[in-house]
């Protein structure tokens, strides 16, 4: 028993003068679209971390790995060689080196930004086949017309191709939002660099939206219905059902905290409401579609209307997103130097005119005092 208790106190003595574990939150810097990170020197102010003046910051490479030393509105603060700087949270990761214990203080919107498929969707490889996709459902679709052979693979391959390119589309916005047309941001790339990716952008996009008459087209075949009228994929029930789920949602939700009326039960009927209506307006197509094509194809058709409208509608809203910020720049550029022509032009007219001196014999001057001093001469010159 007295060895027992020596060996308890042995024991205890070492416990006592290993160093405790590490429990600061370590993060590694990860961008998504670039190699490096800037990150801003900053100061403990009494009113908080405040920027360093005069203005200073570093580069960090992909890789660098750092301990939290204090979250600042949502950025990190940390020690680098004894100066903080501050990063923003959606371009670190939280270290794999970080104990079990310890907790992520990132949001998980931050978290889902850094993960494989965020990785996978911040480079070229899914957007080159989403192209390669369309581009092969095109061909596809114009080959089929002209080549019975061929019709029956276009009928099968184009939906598929333009269904695969859609899910990829709504794969990326739902991981990177906004982001997903990085290719075309100003800030990465510079005006001409983003103006040039833009263009295919709009030719892809045309491109699919394009393919879907060419898939209607091998459907029907020419057939006409009893009416005389060619034949439809009803797609405008479905697309408005899409458009509207979020205006939708947005409003109820509005209109309840008008109306005072706020809670679970409030939340959950601003959701049921919007998605009761696109149900019903996808009912609609549903049933449009099974009059048309039976019932297995008319429900396969609707599902695979669902897919491509909502690849489609976040193609064009990103579209419209980057030649908005491509005009606005024209803009902002034509305005300035049209400002710049007109300061100089007004200018121009209101600076004075220089002053110009004549001598007797017609010559030109600048001063008065050259103008007498030729006049001058030539009574000079008369006298002799």
């Amino acid at each position: 028993m007295k060895h027992l208790n020596t060996l308890l106190l042995l024991a205890a003595l070492l416990l006592a003068l290993m160093p405790e574990r590490a429990t600061a939150q370590r993060f590694e810097i990860d961008p998504l679209f670039t190699d490096s990170v800037k990150v801003v020197r900053v100061v403990r102010a009494e009113s908080g971390w405040t920027e360093y003046q005069p203005y200073s910051f570093a580069t960090l490479p992909d890789g660098y790995t750092f301990d939290l030393v204090e979250m600042d509105e949502g950025r990190l603060v940390f020690d680098m060689d004894g100066v903080h700087y501050r990063v923003m949270p959606g371009s670190v990761l939280f270290s794999s080196d970080n104990a079990p214990d310890v907790a992520n203080p990132l949001p998980k919107k931050i978290v889902r930004r850094h993960s494989p498929l965020a990785h996978l969707f911040a480079s070229s490889a899914p957007y080159l086949a989403i192209v390669l996709l369309v581009v092969a459902g095109t061909l596809l679709g114009l080959l089929g017309q002209r080549s019975r052979a061929l019709r029956s693979v276009a009928l099968k391959a184009l939906p598929l191709c333009l269904a695969a390119a859609s899910l990829l589309e709504v794969a990326a916005f739902i991981v990177l939002g906004s982001d997903m047309a990085w290719w075309c941001d100003d800030e990465l790339w510079g005006f001409w660099g983003a103006l040039w990716r833009a263009i295919p952008f709009v030719v892809v996009v045309l491109m699919q939206y394009y393919s879907i008459r060419l898939y209607a087209r091998l459907l029907f075949d020419g057939r006409r219905t009893e009416e005389g009228d060619e034949p439809r994929i009803s797609l405008r029930p479905v697309a408005w059902a899409i458009g509207l789920l979020l205006p939708m949602l947005v409003v109820a939700m509005l209109l309840f905290q008008l109306a005072g009326f706020t809670g679970f039960v409030a939340d959950l009927l601003s959701l049921l409401i919007p998605v009761a209506v696109s149900a019903l307006l996808i009912g609609r197509g549903a049933r449009k579609n099974i009059a048309t094509f039976g019932r297995s194809n008319g429900i396969l058709i609707t599902l695979f209307s669902i897919v491509y409208l909502l690849g489609l509608i976040i193609s064009a809203v990103m579209l419209a997103v980057v030649i908005f910020k491509i005009i606005l720049q024209i803009i902002i550029m034509a305005v300035l130097v049209g400002l710049c022509i007109f300061a100089v032009n007004v200018g121009a007219k209101e600076s004075p005119q220089p002053q110009i001196y004549r001598a007797k014999d017609g010559s030109q001057h600048s001063t008065l005092y050259g103008a007498r001093e030729q006049d001058r001469k030539i009574d000079a010159r008369r006298k002799d």
